[in-house]
């Protein structure tokens, strides 16, 4: 009985790894599915066909060598084995490059961050946008075309967050409840609207991660305490916060919550906590149970603050404390307590 059981999961093995394979063929330039060659595949082979126009990561990464390249020879002065020098770190440089003898399918690399993705900045004319890479070495410009023209920036005062892969837009001084989102290169108008006007200087906004992604956005200034959740397709009222929460920040803490930090009139720290599910037609509803306070900030009244999540917990950096001033240090949240982790240079 064990042999037969163990003759039917090694088939089973063996017939998955032939439609696995089977798949990978299809996936080939050339084949049935690709006949075009590398003019449909998305295959890796494909990448390194004419990198230096096709593949982002290339010329991110012979754009930063070149940079180096570049400031060794300005350093050379009149030293003719410095710029031998430079040549050869050059050449040592390109051969980890995707496409190249170290990387030669392409991304992902190994020991390699060059495949990382870069950084979009949008500024409040969607007209001055650009890609640069976390090094900071290569950077292209970027053109979006957005919905319609108006007398304010279409991206001024608007938050944004990203769920599901798919960069969204909310409010801003243009349209104080719109929902859009990036497409290729557009900004499309999403047909859906804010149940409250979100301003991005004075709200607050987060990815949440929890069984289906959802956006949650919490007005915090004009609807005092208002927040809502946006899944894109449909935006809901939910609880609303204990305090206002003006020019605060929010951001996930180490056990996947929605927690928005202090403010100009508050150093109340509140955790959205989502403690009931129910089934409706087989969908998933989450149910917000409402925001419970947690240990108020260290520096009191944080205003302007920016937080950011980490593995273990989350952090905020800088902002303003009335009859302080600005801040340099750097807060650590983590299992409920906060501490000071850090120091910027400057302000």
């Amino acid at each position: 009985m064990r042999l037969n059981i163990f003759a039917i999961f090694t088939i089973k093995a063996i017939l998955a790894s032939l439609t696995k394979t089977a798949s990978n063929i299809r996936d080939c330039p050339c084949s049935d599915e690709h006949q075009d060659g590398c003019g449909s595949s998305s295959h890796s082979i494909c990448t390194c066909k004419n990198p230096q126009v096709d593949n982002i990561f290339f010329r991110q990464c012979f754009a930063e060598a070149t940079g180096r390249s570049n400031e060794c020879y300005e350093n050379c002065g009149m030293n003719i084995h410095c710029f031998d020098g430079c040549l050869a770190s050059f050449k040592e440089e390109m051969k980890e490059c995707p496409c190249m003898e170290n990387c030669p399918l392409g991304c992902p690399c190994e020991n390699r961050d060059i495949c990382g993705p870069n950084i979009t900045a949008m500024c409040q004319s969607v007209d001055f946008s650009y890609s640069i890479s976390a090094s900071g070495h290569n950077k292209e410009n970027r053109h979006y075309t957005t919905p319609a023209r108006t007398t304010s920036p279409f991206l001024y005062r608007a938050g944004f967050s990203i769920m599901n892969g798919e960069v969204y837009i909310f409010g801003g001084s243009q349209d104080s409840k719109k929902i859009v989102k990036i497409e290729q290169c557009a900004i499309d108008d999403t047909g859906k609207r804010l149940i409250s006007t979100f301003y991005s200087y004075l709200g607050s906004l987060v990815t949440l991660k929890e069984n289906s992604e959802k956006i949650i956005l919490c007005n915090s200034y004009y609807d005092k305490l208002k927040c809502e959740s946006f899944d894109g397709s449909t935006t809901v009222a939910i609880a609303e916060t204990k305090e206002q929460h003006a020019y605060a920040c929010m951001s996930i803490n180490e056990q996947g919550r929605a927690t928005i930090i202090a403010g100009q009139e508050t150093s109340s720290v509140e955790i959205l906590e989502t403690r009931f599910f129910i089934k409706i037609f087989k969908i998933l509803i989450i149910i917000f149970s409402g925001w419970q306070n947690a240990q108020s900030h260290l520096a009191g009244n944080i205003f302007m603050h920016t937080c950011a999540a980490l593995p273990n917990g989350l952090v905020t950096v800088g902002g303003n404390v009335i009859g302080t001033g600005d801040l340099k240090n750097v807060y650590l949240f983590r299992n409920g307590q906060w501490s000071v982790v850090g120091q910027m240079q400057n302000v």
